[in-house]
């Protein structure tokens, strides 16, 4: 599962945005730049492309900007998560010894 913010700022009339967005997530209005947040789960980043294509389509979006959050690291366990296969390994890991797959350490 990913999980993804994405800060949205509108044209004139943030609240009837706010109406159309919060049925793709948790919705808070917010002071600054940005007008609203919004808080998207999504199992793939197709899944999270077509959250962005809905959101185009909403009148008064000016832009946004979407932050992926980054779960493979895990601070209380001392421990890697592969992104392919999603088994933990040691902090001084450079491989998965799963599937092979490279670790980033982040």
């Amino acid at each position: 599962m990913i999980s993804a913010y994405i800060l949205i700022n509108t044209e004139d009339g943030s609240e009837n945005v706010f109406k159309s967005v919060k049925r793709l997530g948790e919705a808070f209005l917010v002071y600054g730049i940005y007008d609203i947040i919004l808080k998207v789960q999504a199992t793939s980043i197709d899944e999270l492309k077509e959250i962005h294509l809905q959101l185009a389509s909403v009148p008064n979006v000016r832009g946004t900007l979407t932050l992926i959050v980054n779960d493979s690291l895990d601070f209380a366990k001392r421990t890697l998560r592969c992104l392919a296969c999603g088994s933990e390994m040691p902090l001084d890991a450079k491989y998965c010894g799963i599937c092979g797959a490279k670790l980033l350490n982040v």
